[in-house]
């Protein structure tokens, strides 16, 4: 338990020093659609599921697993809609580095990794629900694409 949380705190340590001297750049993450992770995973009811994630300009993140289609996710990810239950965060990026949590209560999923261009990153994320630790790529897709 000690060595996880040492493990995870020296990265925060060390952004968060890093933040103090570098100004947070935000301009290489795009705003306007998701990143679809590259490896889906078999759910417990057997269906195929993706993972996804949104960003928005205000620092905020949203995570989201699902068998939908992209039809289906564009309403998921609305974090106005109180009915919707939100698995949200806040992102930090330094450099090409990106780095965020998030969480529908308590626990969470930790993410972290790199931005290769604004339409890739790469994001290892370590879940405290499941234990499972896992290294994706993430690709953009522009909401027009989601139609």
């Amino acid at each position: 338990m000690y060595k996880t949380l040492r493990i995870l705190l020296v990265p925060c340590i060390l952004l968060s020093v890093a933040c103090k001297h570098k100004k947070p750049v935000t301009n290489l993450i795009l705003y306007d659609g998701v990143y679809r992770g590259d490896h889906d995973f078999v759910m417990s009811t057997g269906e195929i599921s993706h993972s996804y994630i949104r960003f928005y300009a205000n620092g905020k993140v949203q995570t989201l697993s699902t068998p939908s289609g992209m039809k289906d996710i564009s309403k998921r990810f609305n974090l106005q809609d109180d009915a919707l239950i939100k698995i949200v965060g806040t992102f930090t990026v330094v450099g090409k580095n990106i780095s965020f949590t998030t969480s529908a209560g308590s626990p969470y999923v930790a993410y972290n990794g790199t931005i290769l261009d604004s339409s890739l990153l790469h994001l290892h994320s370590k879940s405290y629900i499941t234990g499972n630790e896992t290294e994706t790529d993430y690709s953009f897709i522009p909401i027009v694409e989601w139609k």
